[in-house]
């Protein structure tokens, strides 16, 4: 805060400003707290941030195009962008990666900021706001070329994508997507086996966390049913790119998957960091919870405030339900994997429920701070900023190397082919474990 503080002595720019309160957010390694630079962040995506008129997408060090928005059809599907405006794409990467929010060391979670209309809004944001930019690409043949293109929104580009023709053959790859969050359905090229899509922990009827819990309660229900009937010996639960959600839901997620009949902890304590009321009219918390706080926080020595257990549900011990899945679970993960759902992979590879399989999640395997939060707006330049409450501990076996995402067992990478025709290497790769083990 003080080093910020001594750069703020001059007159600057409206992005100057935000890069230095964005690089302070992101020094807190909290994949909670974020600063954007309006409140109403997807009309500034789509129609406000000019930017690069490409879709890309990171792929190992490279950034691959996956949909042209222009209208030279040199630069096809495929290609790699190596240079903008004469900078390497490995000096961007770092610097979009240094300003972006993630939990602590790590850099799966950063990596978010490189893909598609999240990496044409920040790089807007972060390096450039110019009307127009030089491009250098790589084709498959080794082949540079530069081009100047005219910055658009990505509304614009977007629009573009059915024009060009290069885009054709990609386009049909991603024409169909399941419309459904939560989904269940048997494979019919693996014997005994069901496929569990969960892509996000919420739901437009969950309102609170009895009201989450309920949800996920009845949903499960249903696919332990469907599983029974069916034999079904094998269950891949998907929650790549599951962001997270409530805690409840993923409480009530794990209890249907733990492999034993005891009673189990899955959140640890809960720490705040101030009982000071004078700033809570920015956050989330009601009158009432405001008036309890004496009650639900407990002075600790250090300086801090354990959350009162007696308050929370979901940190007290937990009882499994009898009629849950006791087959193989495999569990599809990534770097979008974040919050709750990474809560759920790692309170699963602590007990050793489940085979692992894709990249290292979005979220810390030691937990992250969430529940409440403050929420506010930076009084002249509007800016928005977001930051929790309360951190929160998971109940796992600690790691010699904290601060880093859940680890899958088997790590499963996308290739530049894979991603041009929509092929899921990862879950191939669960696929075909299932059936060498039979």
């Amino acid at each position: 805060l003080d080093s910020i503080s001594g750069l703020l002595d001059h007159d600057m720019k409206f992005y100057e400003f935000y890069r230095l309160i964005a690089s302070l957010n992101s020094s807190i390694r909290c994949a909670h707290s974020f600063v954007i630079p309006e409140k109403e962040f997807e009309p500034y995506v789509f129609n406000k941030a000019k930017s690069i008129p490409f879709y890309l997408y990171p792929v190992g060090e490279q950034m691959i195009v996956l949909f042209n928005g222009t209208n030279d059809e040199r630069i096809k599907p495929g290609s790699e962008l190596m240079a903008i405006n004469g900078k390497s794409m490995k000096e961007i990467k770092e610097q979009m990666m240094s300003l972006f929010w993630a939990d602590g060391y790590n850099l799966s979670g950063r990596k978010q900021v490189l893909e598609g209309t999240i990496f044409s809004a920040f790089y807007y944001a972060f390096i450039d706001q110019s009307d127009s930019i030089e491009l250098t690409f790589k084709n498959e043949i080794d082949k540079e070329l530069t081009i100047k293109v005219a910055s658009q929104t990505f509304a614009q580009t977007q629009k573009m994508f059915n024009k060009n023709p290069v885009n054709k053959a990609v386009l049909k790859a991603y024409k169909n997507t399941p419309k459904k969050d939560w989904y269940f359905k048997t494979l019919k090229e693996v014997d005994e086996t069901a496929y569990l899509r969960i892509n996000g922990f919420g739901h437009k009827k969950a309102i609170s966390n009895e009201s989450s819990a309920i949800i996920m309660k009845d949903f499960m229900t249903d696919v332990i049913d469907q599983v029974n009937k069916k034999e079904i010996t094998n269950l891949i639960l998907d929650l790549r790119e599951n962001k997270g959600g409530w805690g409840a839901m993923v409480l009530e997620l794990y209890k249907f998957f733990t492999n034993s009949d005891k009673e189990f902890e899955f959140y640890g304590d809960g720490f705040a960091v101030t009982n000071d009321t004078s700033y809570l009219k920015y956050s989330d918390l009601n009158a009432v919870d405001i008036a309890s706080l004496d009650e639900e926080l407990i002075p600790q020595e250090d300086g801090t405030f354990l959350v009162n257990p007696e308050f929370s549900k979901t940190s007290t011990e937990q009882i499994p339900y009898q009629k849950r899945f006791k087959g193989q679970l495999y569990i599809l993960v990534n770097r979008g994997t974040g919050s709750a759902a990474s809560e759920f992979t790692a309170v699963a590879k602590s007990n050793k429920i489940g085979v692992i399989i894709g990249e290292e999640t979005g979220g810390a395997y030691e937990g992250d701070n969430s529940v409440s939060f403050l929420h506010f707006e930076l009084p002249n330049s509007k800016m928005y900023l977001r930051t929790p409450l309360v951190s929160g501990n998971l109940a796992v076996k600690p790691l010699a190397e904290k601060g880093k995402g859940v680890i899958p067992d088997f790590e499963v990478d996308f290739r530049k082919e894979d991603l041009l025709i929509r092929y899921d290497r990862q879950l191939e790769f669960v696929k075909k474990l299932i059936q060498e083990s039979k």
